[in-house]
């Protein structure tokens, strides 16, 4: 939150949401933000972000609303969703192309290449493999070694796709459970 001028002493803590689910639009507000690169930055190579940085400056969050491509969303994996553990950790945010709705079918050499999927149902929302059982059924497929089984819905009945997930951002699980730790102790603070 720092990179993006947001001190974490100014956030009220809050505990971290156990269920996946889109993200919302973000309030009106002002955020502080990269607004000139150095020119040797280069988008190939490896970086430290902070370095490149030659000017901060304050920007309404509306006019961010401009750099979002239409074709995305954004989903958050819930606290308790392990469907694509250790591939994707619970706690990570995630960008959903909303214009690959179509779950495709192949073999793949590896789970890095297969297609990952941000799912609805009327029970809320899932991240996983998709693979299209029959005409009309959708199986939604953990990764392997989460230990988790399948589940199947009938397609387009009880599941939707909202896109494939093209992006993720997350913290390496020693920063996801010092991050639950100290929301929990803040927690227990303000009892």
């Amino acid at each position: 939150m720092s990179f993006y001028g947001v001190e974490e002493s100014t956030v009220p803590p809050s505990a971290p949401p156990p269920n996946t689910h889109l993200i919302g639009h973000p309030e009106p507000g002002e955020l502080e933000i990269p607004s000139k690169l150095d020119p040797l930055f280069d988008p190939a190579k490896t970086l430290y972000i902070r370095r490149m940085v030659e000017a901060w400056g304050i920007r309404p969050l509306a006019q961010l609303k401009r750099l979002q491509n239409e074709s995305f969303t954004y989903g958050y994996v819930g606290l308790e969703d392990y469907t694509l553990y250790p591939l994707i950790l619970p706690g990570s945010f995630l960008q959903v192309d909303t214009s690959l709705t179509t779950v495709e079918t192949g073999t793949w050499s590896s789970e890095w290449e297969r297609p990952i999927y941000f799912f609805e149902t009327h029970s809320g929302y899932l991240c996983g493999f998709g693979a299209i059982v029959r005409s009309n059924e959708l199986q939604v497929q953990p990764h392997t070694l989460s230990g988790l089984a399948a589940k199947t819905y009938r397609y387009p009945t009880e599941i939707e796709v909202v896109g494939q997930v093209v992006g993720i951002a997350t913290k390496l699980r020693s920063g996801v459970n010092s991050w639950i730790e100290r929301a929990q102790e803040a927690m227990r603070e303000h009892s």
